[in-house]
Parts: C-alpha cells; structure tokens; sequence
C-alpha cells in the first residue's frame, strides 16, 4: 500500500495520468530494459515516466 500511495503522488507530477498510466509505463520500460531489472524502484520509476512523459521545456 505504501507504494501505492507514492506512485499515486507522482501521478500528480504526470498531469491528465492515472496510477493505470503511470503502471503500463513503468511496465512497459521494464519489458523494454530487462537488463535493469535488478535496480531499485526509486531509480527506476523515475527514469521510466521521464521517458514515457519527456519534458517540453
């Protein structure tokens, strides 16, 4: 639930994403970088919505 409830405060960050959105792009970045598995979460769900959601400025 912890988890969760901060993926959820991300979403915010991510305007118009719901958890759904912000799960498949962790997902799919993961399917798309299976050598990167083994990192920790923090590192990696950053670098997932920032490559799903590229910031324009």
């Amino acid at each position: 639930m912890h988890m969760r409830r901060w993926v959820l405060r991300l979403t915010i960050a991510y305007q118009g994403a719901t958890y759904g959105d912000v799960r498949d792009a962790v997902c799919k970045w993961v399917s798309n970088y299976p050598e990167e598995r083994h990192r920790a979460g923090a590192l990696l769900v950053p670098v997932a919505l920032r490559e799903a959601w590229p910031c324009n400025g």
